[in-house]
C-alpha cells in the first residue's frame, strides 16, 4: 500500500515521502496510513482490509500558486481507486498546507 500510494503521487510529479519528510521544498507530500482493519470477516477470516490514509499537502506560504494543487491529488486518487473522506487546513511555520484523508478498501488474495 504504501508503495502504491508514492507511485500515485509521483505520477502527478510531487515529491512524496511516507510519514516524515527529509528535504522540504516549495511542495511536498507526507502521507500515512492511520488505520488499517479487517472487513468482510465470517468464521474469524477476513476477506478484505480497509485502509485509512492520510495525505498531507504542504506549499510554501510565498506561493500561492501551488494552493490549489492539492484538487490534483485529490483527483488522482479518487482515479485510482480511494474515497475521499474529507480535508482541513493546515497551518506550519513555512508552509501552508491541506490534510486530506481517503479510504479503501482492498480484497485479501486468499479470498477469491
Amino acid at each position: 500500500m504504501i508503495s502504491k500510494i508514492f507511485n500515485i503521487l509521483k505520477s502527478i510529479d510531487i515529491d512524496a515521502y511516507y510519514q516524515e519528510c527529509t528535504n522540504k521544498t516549495d511542495d511536498y507530500v507526507v502521507y500515512s496510513i492511520y488505520q488499517e482493519k479487517d472487513i468482510e470477516v465470517a468464521d474469524n477470516k477476513s476477506r478484505a482490509t480497509l485502509y485509512y490514509i492520510t495525505i498531507n499537502y504542504w506549499y510554501k506560504k510565498d506561493n500561492r500558486l501551488l494552493a490549489d494543487k492539492y484538487k490534483e491529488i485529490k483527483n488522482v486518487m479518487k482515479s485510482n481507486g480511494y474515497k475521499f473522506d474529507g480535508c482541513i487546513d493546515l497551518i506550519g511555520e513555512t508552509h501552508f498546507g491541506k490534510n486530506m484523508d481517503f479510504k479503501i478498501k482492498i480484497w485479501n488474495e486468499d479470498s477469491n
